[in-house]
């Protein structure tokens, strides 16, 4: 059995409407330029099925926009109701949003997240190692035993 561990889904509008996302989150200005590659939730599945891939593991972004990271989360759960033999999802956070972040993770693990990640500690400006920013979030985790994903460069 293939798995893929580490790919990311956009949605189709996100992907139509670049230049203001672009304009609207730093990682995502930072990661994505027009040549970059992406994909929809229908596209991956076509490609696991040509490739022979059985499962992928869909990331967040690190997303800085409270309200994008929140959307593509959303679009995440929901391709895995739509796939749930084929996508396992890792929703986004953004330790630094304080009680809207932690409620937001919350929600997504009642939801069906399997982790969290990838979180940007540059463009999320982001200390991994401030206990009181990310205690909270290594308590969920530590509850259902799920993995925290870093983006290491």
């Amino acid at each position: 059995m293939i798995i893929d561990s580490h790919t990311h889904l956009i949605p189709p509008d996100v992907i139509e409407n670049w230049s203001h996302y672009v304009s609207r989150d730093a990682t995502f200005a930072e990661l994505f330029h027009r040549s970059s590659k992406t994909s929809t939730a229908e596209q991956l599945i076509e490609a696991m099925n040509k490739h022979g891939i059985a499962i992928s593991v869909v990331l967040g972004m690190g997303w800085t926009d409270n309200s994008l990271n929140e959307y593509v989360n959303d679009y995440l759960l929901e391709s895995s109701r739509k796939y749930p033999d084929k996508i396992v999802p890792v929703t986004g956070i953004v330790p630094s949003s304080g009680n809207q972040g932690i409620y937001e993770a919350e929600r997504c693990l009642s939801a069906g997240s399997r982790g969290f990640g990838e979180i940007h500690a540059y463009s999320q400006s982001n200390n991994l190692i401030d206990f009181d920013l990310m205690s909270p979030y290594m308590v969920m985790l530590e509850e259902y035993d799920y993995p925290l994903i870093v983006h290491g460069s």
